[in-house]
């Protein structure tokens, strides 16, 4: 499917794998894809909607054979809730070209590949000036870079305040028995509140960097081969109350 208009609802669609991106929308006031399934295609759906409000609720995104598989950039209010991705050759869920207001919930993400460029290999990542966006209750696991990172650099000009929150998470680091390289990565975050995460198997907790004006407190974090936390060019960063 390639859309351009102002809506596009998918409701109960059932997919099956193309050669080119299965999915691509530039709606420019809706994007509704309820208990989809989508199978394969270079990017399982592509939402490129900078005036559009986007959902994507429950529904199974797979086997994404170039890309990642639910890739969302310039949206302005945005939800990914109840989703399985699962199998991608990038990463599962992404959001990133100044993506803001995002609820990224109660998804489940595993099987994450890092591709012949180094990219990729994430759960779900935030990227690229992604701003005053939550994302909790997520379980990632067996994701081969790592289950989560917030990578909010931009692409070019000064650093935004991203006021992000990360709560609630289960991310554990195990790919195919092999540890991952980070349970959960803060990059370039600005006032974030990182909170109740259960962090395992990865070979690094936490690394946070160029992080400023951040919180991270109340998470479990456990078998770990490197440290549990890193701050590295981190001035205003608090780590406290952690297990």
């Amino acid at each position: 499917i390639k859309h351009s208009g102002d809506n596009l609802i998918l409701k109960g669609a059932k997919i099956k794998p193309s050669r080119s991106i299965n999915v691509v929308t530039r709606a420019t006031r809706k994007v509704l894809s309820q208990d989809t399934e989508i199978d394969g295609g270079m990017i399982t759906l592509y939402a490129i909607s900078p005036t559009a409000k986007v959902e994507v609720i429950g529904g199974e995104y797979k086997n994404s054979t170039l890309y990642d598989n639910i890739q969302i950039l310039n949206g302005g209010d945005v939800v990914v809730e109840r989703v399985r991705s699962k199998d991608s050759k990038r990463s599962c869920i992404v959001i990133g070209n100044s993506t803001g207001k995002a609820r990224i919930f109660g998804n489940y993400a595993s099987g994450a590949k890092i591709d012949g460029a180094n990219q990729g290999g994430w759960g779900i990542a935030a990227s690229v000036n992604s701003q005053d966006s939550v994302i909790g209750m997520n379980v990632c696991l067996n994701n081969q870079r790592g289950p989560m990172t917030v990578d909010t650099y931009p692409d070019s000009g000064p650093s935004v305040d991203n006021r992000i929150s990360v709560f609630g998470n289960i991310l554990g680091g195990k790919y195919n028995d092999a540890y991952a390289t980070t349970g959960l990565g803060l990059n370039n975050v600005k006032h974030g509140n990182v909170t109740g995460n259960i962090i395992f198997s990865a070979n690094q907790g936490i690394l946070a960097v160029d992080s400023d004006h951040t919180i991270v407190h109340g998470n479990t974090i456990m078998d770990t081969v490197d440290f549990a936390f890193q701050g590295y060019l981190s001035p205003n960063i608090a780590f406290k109350g952690n297990t």
